[in-house]
């Protein structure tokens, strides 16, 4: 799919979201961020996950929040999830091939990206004007450093409500990782959040280029990868799979726990996947899992 700037048109998106996460470090230099938005929302009853709405914002918006400070950001997401202004979009080909194939297609849009002398070295165009150095300054907006190469790349699912948390522990592992290719958001039980690491891009792109990208789990991606660990709380490391994850969420943010009925979408009855507390709830999660 042709890597395409997001369209502003449409109801109007933040324009220029807090930086969150903090600056770039030396050992990180430039950093860009692929969010993966593409997934079916099965266990949602099919709506689409980036554009379900927690706490009065969307789950998407969340995280492109955590990542405004990052020299590019795309995002991986089909026409119809709107994104603001200056982010690019891209989507597998064809769309649907799990999020190995996701992050591929995003490593191939940023790529691109550097490619164009609109795009480097221009900052992400809503969240920053420019990005650090090897240095740690700032490179000019025409991009006259040599810092249009990428020294990491992170990767998020757009159902992590906690990626504020996420992205500076993730920044401040690699500062410490030596030699390694990069870091992964660990639980303090020692479980690995696979979406929600930070790597090169070439070691990244290596790992793809020796297995594949479809239908391929991102545990076998990331086994080719050194990453060392970025150890954050467990609730900030929680998803939204699930109506009962979203309602966790929505208690927690809110301190209201009947705040998640009232903001849920309405959906159909027969859009309802079997995981919805809101048409069975006494239905346990299934544990199908869904990758974004």
């Amino acid at each position: 799919m042709p890597v395409e700037p997001a369209d502003s048109a449409g109801p109007a998106d933040t324009a220029g979201p807090a930086d969150i996460a903090g600056s770039v470090t030396p050992r990180t230099g430039a950093v860009d961020a692929i969010v993966l938005a593409g997934g079916t929302g099965r266990r949602l009853g099919g709506a689409s996950k980036p554009d379900v709405v927690l706490a009065g914002e969307r789950l998407l918006d969340r995280v492109l929040a955590a990542v405004a400070a990052r020299r590019r950001i795309c995002v991986v997401a089909p026409e119809s999830v709107r994104l603001p202004a200056g982010v690019l979009r891209t989507l597998e080909d064809p769309p649907h091939g799990g999020p190995v194939a996701g992050i591929s297609a995003g490593l191939a849009a940023l790529a691109a990206a550097a490619g164009s002398p609109d795009a480097a070295g221009s900052g992400t165009g809503f969240g920053g004007s420019g990005f650090a150095d090897s240095d740690g300054g700032s490179a000019d907006a025409d991009g006259g450093s040599a810092d249009r190469m990428t020294d990491a790349v992170l990767v998020l699912a757009c159902d992590m409500p906690g990626a504020a948390q996420a992205v500076p522990a993730l920044l401040g592992a690699l500062q410490g990782a030596g030699d390694a290719d990069g870091a992964i958001a660990v639980r303090p039980d020692g479980h690995r959040e696979n979406l929600a690491f930070i790597a090169r891009p070439d070691a990244i792109r290596a790992a793809l280029d020796s297995g594949g990208d479809r239908d391929r789990s991102v545990r076998s991606l990331l086994a080719q990868l050194d990453l060392v660990d970025a150890v954050l709380p467990a609730a900030a490391l929680d998803d939204v799979d699930t109506w009962e994850q979203h309602a966790a969420w929505e208690a927690r943010l809110s301190g209201d726990p009947d705040a998640a009925r009232r903001t849920a979408p309405s959906l159909p009855a027969d859009r309802r996947s079997s995981a919805d507390p809101l048409s069975s709830p006494d239905q346990p999660a299934s544990s199908e899992g869904d990758p974004s």
